[in-house]
């Protein structure tokens, strides 16, 4: 292909230049014993099913990353898989989360919500299976509850907002989540000067964004 500025400008658009970069890096850094089909799969992306890094994990690892439900009775994971919730509340007396410390004295919630589903399929299963499936730690207390869309913190209404209220010590559903772009109040403290104790630093954010 002719080095034609026009065609140029479009590839640096698309960022391609980027990305063969990356397959380059990638390929010399596995060095495959075949590269076409290697590069094949590379290119197809998003991956249908598991990506290449994941299918060299444990066989119970690769279940939970897959396209369907996680069942996996090696640890005894089970609740749910075809996402319809049970007319009984699972035994959740040995479990530490949020979750199940609220359904624990309030089945009636889950005699409620058992039967709703969002208009996206979502289910009262669906929601609370990862506490179901995590009986978690005696000194580690999680949520115990995920939603599986939006619609779901209204359809389920009646567990999440107890659920997030004491996750949080006090966050009800009329709260709103403060927002500060303000520069000026990031402090500019050097908190290491000498550099002997500081080796790395990390900025974790996350934000929800209605499409």
């Amino acid at each position: 292909m002719e080095k034609d500025p026009e065609n140029l400008e479009y590839l640096r658009k698309q960022k391609v230049p980027d990305l063969v970069d990356g397959a380059i890096q990638a390929l010399v850094k596995e060095r495959p014993a075949d590269a076409r089909p290697w590069l094949a799969e590379y290119f197809d992306y998003p991956p249908h099913g598991l990506a290449r890094g994941v299918k060299k994990l444990e066989p119970w690892i690769q279940m939970g990353c897959g396209d369907k439900p996680y069942n996996c009775p090696e640890k005894n994971a089970t609740f749910a898989p075809d996402g319809v919730t049970p007319d009984e509340m699972p035994d959740l007396s040995q479990h530490n989360n949020f979750m199940a410390e609220f359904l624990r004295e309030h089945k009636d919630v889950y005699d409620a919500l058992k039967g709703k589903k969002t208009p996206n399929g979502v289910t009262l299963a669906h929601c609370i299976k990862t506490g179901v499936d995590n009986p978690g730690h005696p000194h580690i207390k999680t949520v115990g509850l995920t939603a599986g869309d939006e619609e779901s913190y209204e359809v389920f209404k009646e567990l999440f907002d107890p659920v997030i209220d004491a996750r949080h010590g006090g966050y009800g559903p009329e709260c709103k989540q403060p927002t500060d772009l303000d520069l000026s109040k990031i402090s500019d403290t050097d908190m290491d000067p000498d550099g002997k104790y500081v080796e790395t630093t990390r900025v974790r954010t996350g934000r929800s964004i209605r499409r």
